[in-house]
């Protein structure tokens, strides 16, 4: 619901975030010993230039991590601490990935499109979830934590692997989507023309991170797999299917209330439909209730019931 929010306020309420972001990840170009120049939300090295907006700052994923922070059962004093130390190693880490992307994009700027949706949506969500899971890790409650290093490392994996073969499968995706469109409209007797002007459309690259979430987890069997993957990339469809329709609207019919609705189909599609498919899909599988990690085995995990303080 704050995404939603979010998504409705305007850019220059979240300016000095913006400002704060840019400034960090110039510093650290800085550090490097590259020539960067910060100037309000723009960093510049040599002739690339990258404008810092809402969606490149960590108010996103830091909104996903405070809400499972605050909402798992533990003590005030466990929260705050998870809270200051969570969202510092977010921040940083996202000031980490800017410096690292515009550094990129001026040595290798036919890389700097892949690379930005690589790690600014799977890489940051990767880092929320393994936020979440480290946070748990150090909290007060009996569990073997061994098995978090190994999800992550099957989680990164996967997340590579399907990252190049999704780099290929999105631009058809996208024309087919459109066709599904164009199809629809000839019903009201209107020819729509829908143009692909982008090699890469990053609001597909969810059900990347989606499909590497349920590779990287451990199911009761496959059937439960693949059955949660139709069901997930059904829903992830119909999602990518109302955001190009909204786009139709705003340019093809002036539709002003088109881009605010867009905008929080994107946002919500980027941060908030893989990981709660992929929550939902695992509370289904384990009789309503979340294991804490994924071990190397086989073996589930069960929540045993230690009191919290």
């Amino acid at each position: 619901m704050l995404l939603i929010v979010y998504s409705c306020l305007p850019e220059k309420v979240f300016l000095p975030l913006n400002k704060l972001t840019a400034l960090t990840a110039g510093g650290l170009l800085t550090l490097s010993g590259e020539q960067a120049v910060v100037s309000g939300t723009i960093i510049s090295l040599g002739s690339f230039t990258v404008n810092i907006i809402t969606e490149c700052s960590i108010l996103f994923p830091a909104t996903l991590y405070v809400s499972f922070v605050i909402a798992y059962p533990l003590s005030v004093r466990h929260k705050i601490t998870g809270l200051l130390l969570g969202v510092s190693a977010l921040f940083c880490c996202n000031a980490f990935r800017i410096a690292l992307l515009t550094w990129c994009g001026f040595a290798y700027p036919p890389y700097f499109e892949y690379l930005h949706v690589y790690f600014g949506q799977i890489l940051m969500m990767l880092a929320v979830i393994a936020a979440c899971l480290l946070w748990l890790g150090i909290a007060p409650h009996e569990q073997e934590g061994s098995g978090l290093v190994h999800f992550m490392l099957r989680l990164l994996l996967y997340s590579a692997v399907l990252f190049g073969i999704w780099s290929g499968l999105n631009r058809p995706y996208v024309t087919f989507i459109d066709g599904v469109i164009q199809y629809a409209f000839t019903w009201f007797n209107y020819q729509l023309f829908i143009p692909l002007e982008h090699t890469v459309y990053y609001q597909t690259f969810n059900i990347v991170l989606f499909c590497a979430l349920l590779f990287s987890s451990r199911f009761k069997s496959n059937r439960r797999r693949f059955a949660g993957l139709v069901a997930g990339g059904a829903t992830m469809f119909v999602a990518h299917l109302l955001f190009r329709l909204c786009n139709v609207f705003m340019t093809g019919f002036d539709v002003a209330d088109a881009y605010s609705l867009s905008l929080m189909l994107a946002t919500a599609g980027q941060y908030v439909l893989p990981i709660g498919l992929w929550l939902l899909l695992l509370s289904a599988d384990n009789n309503g209730a979340l294991p804490y990690f994924f071990s190397v085995s086989d073996k589930r995990l069960i929540r045993k019931g230690s009191k919290h303080e």
